[in-house]
């Protein structure tokens, strides 16, 4: 069975691509959290069905660590009105790893999760189409040069 098919019969309100962009976050902290922590953190909610999920959830996250830039890069191709919902999760995520933007020493690393969270909240806001796109653009721009970074 499918991993959204399996989250869409538990009570864990996420879907899958939700679920990518936790698990991205956690992979690119400073010191991401294993596994088995990353997972009970996700599972909080919804303790009843970590049994049934967590052997999808682990080849999900296999594949992630495997190959995490091509996963990244591929994290913003989803649906667009929802890219505020993945950023979201992905800075939870790194943020429970112990990287935010007031713990981190690393410069880039702290500029590069300020600029997230404004491009979150300006997502929120949408004012008006033209900004909208401005802002999507300036998105990708500096999510592509996040990626660069990644092995």
């Amino acid at each position: 069975m499918k991993l959204q098919a399996i989250i869409d019969e538990s009570e864990l309100n996420m879907t899958e691509q939700d679920v990518k962009s936790f698990f991205l976050g956690i992979l690119c902290a400073v010191k991401p959290m294993p596994f088995t922590k990353a997972f009970d953190e996700l599972m909080m909610e919804a303790l009843e069905d970590k049994k049934k999920l967590e052997a999808p959830m682990k080849e999900l996250w296999n594949i992630l660590s495997t190959n995490l830039k091509k996963e990244l890069g591929n994290m913003l191709h989803g649906d667009i009105e929802n890219l505020g919902r993945q950023l979201d999760y992905f800075l939870s995520a790194m943020s429970l790893s112990g990287t935010n933007a007031d713990t981190c020493k690393d410069e880039e690393l702290v500029e590069f999760i300020e600029e997230i969270e404004s491009i979150v909240e300006d997502m929120e806001d949408e004012p008006n189409a033209e900004t909208a796109g401005e802002v999507r653009e300036y998105l990708f721009e500096v999510w592509e040069e996040f990626v660069s970074t990644k092995n």
